[in-house]
């Protein structure tokens, strides 16, 4: 993690983003409408936001843009940190001792 921290400090002006290890995000995977019988709720996989069917999924990436997380989350509709709570990262990060992980305004401050 201090590798990481490493590489995100020496990409910034004045250490501006010290004691970062991962920048975090959402996509909406557009997929065919999925059948009531694949899924008990179809509506759930619409994006309302995007107009269209998909499945979130959310990610984090290092300093050189390699993925070091990916899940496929929950269905399209579900909101960014809806979603995000749903993944394993969501857990590992509470468990961890204080590091900076960056996102938009769908990730609360923790």
């Amino acid at each position: 993690m201090d590798e990481a921290a490493q590489g995100f400090e020496s990409l910034s002006t004045q250490a501006a983003i010290k004691g970062c290890v991962a920048c975090l995000d959402g996509y909406l995977l557009q997929i065919k409408v999925p059948s009531s019988i694949v899924t008990g709720n179809v509506k759930a996989y619409f994006s309302g936001n995007y107009l269209t069917y998909g499945i979130n999924v959310q990610a984090a990436s290092d300093a050189k843009c390699r993925f070091v997380y990916a899940a496929v989350a929950a269905p399209g509709g579900t909101n960014g940190i809806a979603a995000f709570r749903k993944t394993g990262l969501s857990q590992m990060i509470q468990k961890l001792p204080p590091r900076k992980f960056v996102g938009d305004n769908t990730y609360v401050c923790s």
